[in-house]
């Protein structure tokens, strides 16, 4: 899957000829991870689960922006957020980008 995605509002050399709308996902990992396994020898676990979630939400742009015809996701964000509860922590990791058609 060739889906181009940068976080600047263009891609060089390349113009866009149409935008097609704003493509969104959110991932959630760790409803088991305790706070006090943050700062442990398992910190290496957790930093592993947190890039195979960004991983994840970038395929999922990546599939959002195919299915909508567009070859490329221009001015992506992202936004990394922590939830506590009940002595567990969740990651939210949630991206945002436009969908658009490059000229070939």
């Amino acid at each position: 899957m060739n889906i181009i995605v940068t976080t600047t509002d263009q891609i060089e050399n390349r113009s866009i000829e149409s935008y097609i709308g704003i493509v969104r996902t959110s991932a959630v990992v760790g409803n088991d991870v305790a706070l006090a396994d943050l700062f442990s020898s398992t910190a290496r676990k957790y930093s592993r689960k947190l890039e195979a979630i960004y991983d994840k939400a970038l395929r999922d742009i990546r599939l959002q922006a195919l299915a909508v015809g567009a070859n490329a996701v221009v001015g992506l964000h992202g936004e990394f957020e922590e939830v506590f509860g009940k002595g567990k922590t969740r990651f939210i990791v949630s991206l945002m980008g436009t969908a658009v058609s490059l000229s070939p």
